[in-house]
């Protein structure tokens, strides 16, 4: 359901929660995905 929600592929979604279950990483590394996912601003 979050790959057909984001329209990506399931492998990428499992990919990506693999990582963050094993090594508690957020932050996107690649370019396609840091410019889908900018760094969250403070809000003032």
């Amino acid at each position: 359901m979050i790959a057909q929600a984001l329209r990506i592929h399931e492998s990428t979604v499992n990919r990506h929660l693999k990582d963050y279950f094993s090594q508690k990483k957020l932050a996107p590394e690649t370019a396609a995905l840091k410019a889908i996912c900018p760094p969250n601003k403070p809000q003032n």
